[in-house]
C-alpha cells in the first residue's frame, strides 16, 4: 500500500474538488466552501497561489494545456482563470440554477458541466460555447458536488443520479435517449455521485454516496 506523502493545509471550509495537472508533474489544484481556488506546488507541499472567488467553489479542473482553471460554482456560474496570474480569464454566468460542477475532458478542450436543474452541458473551452445540454426522465443529479466524465475521445457523457442509475449519453445521437446502468440486486440504492472512464473507454467507474466503487463492463 501507499503511504501519506503530505497533508496540504490552508482552506478554511470544506474542500469540495480537487485536479493534478496533466502536463505538469506536481501541481495540484482545490477548491473550497471558503470562496477560494488554491493552486499547489506537491513537492514542497506549499501554496502557490490562492484565487478569490466570488461563490462558493464545488470542483476544479485544468483545460487548454493545463493553462487554463476551470471552476464550477454555488450560484451555476462556470469560471475560467488563468493559471500564472490567477486573474479571471471568462465566465459564464447562469449556466445553471446553482451549484454547478465542473470536469474537464483529457483533451482539456471540453469541460462536463452538472448543476441543481438536473441538466449536463458540454462546454468548448476555446470558445466558450455549450456544445451539448443533456437531460433526460428521471435523472437527478447526485448531489451538489456529483461529477459526471466525459469519455477519452469524447463521445460519451457519464453521470450519475439520485436513486443510484447511472446515465450513458452518446453525443454522436443527439436526441436519443441514454443508456442506463443499474447496481444490482434491490434498492433503493444510494445516489452516484462521480464517474470516470478508462483510457480504453471501459470500464467505467462509478461511486456511490456510500462509498462503493462499482465497474461496468459492456456495451460503451
Amino acid at each position: 500500500g501507499g503511504r501519506l506523502a503530505a497533508s496540504l493545509t490552508g482552506h478554511t471550509g470544506r474542500v469540495g474538488g480537487v485536479a493534478a495537472s496533466p502536463l505538469e508533474a506536481g501541481v495540484a489544484l482545490s477548491a473550497s466552501a471558503d470562496r477560494t481556488i488554491k493552486v499547489w506546488g506537491l513537492e514542497k507541499g506549499f501554496c502557490a497561489r490562492t484565487i478569490l472567488c466570488p461563490s462558493t467553489c464545488h470542483a476544479v479542473g485544468f483545460v487548454r494545456d493545463a493553462t487554463l482553471i476551470a471552476s464550477g460554482h454555488w450560484d451555476g456560474t462556470l469560471r475560467f482563470w488563468d493559471l500564472r496570474s490567477g486573474k479571471g480569464a471568462h465566465e459564464i454566468a447562469g449556466l445553471h440554477a446553482g451549484q454547478a460542477t465542473v470536469a474537464s475532458s483529457f483533451s482539456g478542450n471540453t469541460v462536463l458541466t452538472s448543476g441543481r436543474d438536473n441538466l449536463l452541458r458540454v462546454v468548448d473551452t476555446r470558445t466558450f460555447e455549450v456544445m451539448h445540454t443533456l437531460a433526460a426522465p428521471n435523472f437527478v443529479v447526485g448531489g451538489p458536488w456529483s461529477i459526471g466524465a466525459l469519455s477519452w475521445d469524447e463521445s460519451h457523457v457519464a453521470a450519475g443520479s439520485m436513486d443510484g442509475t447511472v446515465f450513458v449519453w452518446d453525443l454522436h445521437k443527439p436526441g436519443a435517449s441514454p443508456l442506463r446502468l443499474r447496481l444490482p440486486g434491490p434498492g433503493p440504492h444510494p445516489p452516484i455521485t462521480a464517474a470516470a472512464w478508462s483510457p480504453q473507454g471501459l470500464p467505467l467507474v462509478t461511486a456511490s454516496k456510500t462509498g462503493v466503487v462499482t465497474f461496468w463492463q459492456g456495451e460503451e
